[in-house]
């Protein structure tokens, strides 16, 4: 038996078993279309939009972050300097996961759009905190 007859026999099996011949048949009944395979087909739409996103983010949190750091720093004394530099990094662990867990319930409860709002309110009352600490430093 050569190795043809054998692959034969072994997706006989399979398809015997699972139904997925029916799969199979369906996908080559299926046209594919032909495109000229610019940058725009493999980076337009989603992806471009998910990579600006990717980027505002990388942008804010190197912002973000020293000017924290700086602050709990000039609020310390100088023997707390290990407790308030874990304060910031252990904060940002803490808040992601609590973010996580809250945005999956809302998703899960309500819906994206519901998510989508508390995180801009979140982020215009958290703009708003921020612009009042700066004054004060």
């Amino acid at each position: 038996m050569g190795l043809r007859a054998g692959l034969d026999r072994f997706w006989t099996w399979i398809d015997a078993r699972t139904g997925i011949g029916v799969v199979g048949q369906l996908v080559k009944k299926k046209d594919v279309p032909i495109h000229r395979h610019t940058i725009w087909y493999y980076l337009g739409g989603m992806t471009l939009f998910l990579l600006l996103v990717q980027i505002g983010l990388g942008v804010a949190v190197a912002l973000s972050v020293p000017t924290w750091s700086a602050l709990y720093s000039e609020s310390g004394e100088n023997h707390e300097a290990s407790y308030l530099w874990s304060l910031p990094s252990g904060q940002y662990y803490l808040v992601t996961a609590a973010a996580v867990i809250l945005g999956g319930l809302i998703v899960n409860y309500l819906s994206f759009t519901a998510l989508f709002l508390t995180m801009g309110i979140i982020q215009i009352a958290a703009t708003f905190y921020q612009a009042r600490i700066f004054r004060h430093v």
